[in-house]
């Protein structure tokens, strides 16, 4: 009973706002009030073009924020105009006429990284200024949920991938199927070598050479690279080793590989004990606040007993006095070289777009270097 007598005082207080306020409670189509609440059709582009005598496909631009040679005049005519009629465009029926979604996929490996969260940023900023929107998708070091983020290629949802490979190895059949199935996918950062598929990188090798050089020109001998243990296949491990090793061959010093997060042989806690390297060219800066904690451990300053040269800047938490006095290890700025990544984005996005309206189905390597500044 209590249950019947709530609905009926809801239809009744339905009922009474929908006489008092001329509404339309449903909300299934606008009512025009000085027309005694008869339906009035939904605006259309068209509607807005005839009234203001220009093209539907212009005002199909302006609306979608794409590139157009168009007045300031006529393009605040055109918004007005949406304004005054609350038009929404249709997302659907445009992507099912035009058979684009303008919508692409963006697959990295892991937004914790600072680069990867600025890379994103970028690649959202360019894709939204050529008129596409992005979809996020983080596969968190997982080969797994890398596979089934690819496979949206299938679904006719997206227009093409930019792609950050987990490892350098998994999924590379799945990865040349979409290559030979002709869909629009590019490379950024992270790749698989010899798929088909273009490239968007940094200079990884070069940029290595640089930082170790810069060391062997301080004066350092005994300088180890520091990498991840999960990461030994990827591209971006292999062409920075590859770098740093060149330039320790080429000036007779010795090579050696740590990873911070292993213990055994390979420890750089261990290396830092007994090894004792004087500098170390890191991988990332992902790992430095770990490298601080292990110098305030050992009682070691930077540099005067540890220089540090790394790619990118890093951002250290400030959540307690121990990661404040975790930073005061640090005598001089550590030495630094950073990535464009606003180029990364940039580039990443055309050479994407391109193949997406056909204007360049080729292979494309672009290296972008990266800078001291």
């Amino acid at each position: 009973m209590l249950k019947k007598r709530s609905y009926f005082w809801v239809r009744m207080l339905l009922h009474v706002k929908k006489e008092n306020d001329n509404i339309n409670v449903t909300g299934d189509k606008p009512i025009d009030h000085s027309a005694g609440g008869i339906h009035v059709p939904k605006v259309t582009l068209q509607d807005i073009a005839d009234e203001l005598q220009l093209s539907k496909s212009l005002i199909s631009k302006i609306i979608n924020n794409r590139d157009v040679r168009v007045s300031d005049e006529v393009r605040k005519k055109v918004l007005d105009k949406i304004k005054e009629y609350n038009y929404v465009p249709n997302r659907v029926a445009s992507a099912l006429s035009s058979k684009k979604m303008n919508l692409i996929a963006c697959i990295v490996t892991n937004t914790n990284y600072d680069f990867y969260t600025d890379l994103v940023f970028y690649i959202e900023q360019e894709a939204f200024r050529q008129g596409y929107n992005i979809i996020l998708c983080n596969i968190a070091e997982n080969t797994a949920r890398e596979a089934n983020y690819l496979k949206l290629y299938q679904s006719g949802l997206i227009d093409g991938i930019l792609a950050s490979s987990s490892d350098g190895t998994s999924n590379r059949e799945l990865y040349e199927q979409i290559h030979h199935d002709g869909f629009p996918i590019v490379f950024v950062d992270r790749y698989i070598p010899d798929t088909g598929i273009s490239v968007v990188a940094t200079e990884n090798r070069q940029g290595a050479y640089i930082l170790t050089q810069e060391l062997i020109q301080k004066g350092h001998k005994r300088i180890s690279f520091v990498g991840y243990d999960f990461a030994t296949k990827t591209t971006v491990q292999k062409n920075r080793y590859m770098g740093y090793a060149r330039a320790m061959e080429e000036n007779g010093l010795t090579q050696q590989l740590l990873y911070a997060a292993e213990e055994g042989e390979r420890s750089l806690e261990r290396a830092l004990q007994e090894d004792r390297p004087t500098a170390l060219v890191m991988i990332s800066s992902w790992q430095i606040p770990e490298i601080l904690k292990l110098c305030r451990k050992y009682g070691m300053k930077v540099p005067r007993d540890l220089s540090i040269a790394t790619f990118d800047e890093f951002r250290l938490p400030y959540n307690s006095m121990n990661d404040i006095q975790t930073t005061r290890v640090v005598e001089e700025p550590l030495i630094i070289l950073k990535q464009d990544v606003q180029a990364l984005a940039r580039a990443a996005v055309d050479v994407l777009i391109d193949q997406i309206n056909g204007v360049s189905k080729e292979e494309i390597h672009k290296f972008i270097p990266p800078y001291f500044e």
